[in-house]
């Protein structure tokens, strides 16, 4: 799975489902540094999955000035 960056984003949080038979989306991936992330985790061959991903933002990366 792959996904343009977003500003500020300090990682990414990614899920997925089997719209076949799921209704939700499972966390997968919370904490995935880039814009990919490889599923190789209990997929069944032939079956459509649909991915989700969340832009996250690590408040104690964010510097601030004191005036």
């Amino acid at each position: 799975v792959t996904w343009d960056s977003s500003v500020n984003a300090t990682d990414y949080l990614v899920a997925r489902r089997r719209p076949d038979t799921e209704t939700f989306f499972t966390i997968i991936a919370p904490n995935v540094v880039g814009t990919s992330y490889t599923d190789s985790s209990g997929l069944a061959s032939g079956i459509l999955y649909q991915y989700f991903v969340v832009a996250q933002r690590n408040p104690s990366s964010t510097t601030s000035q004191l005036a």
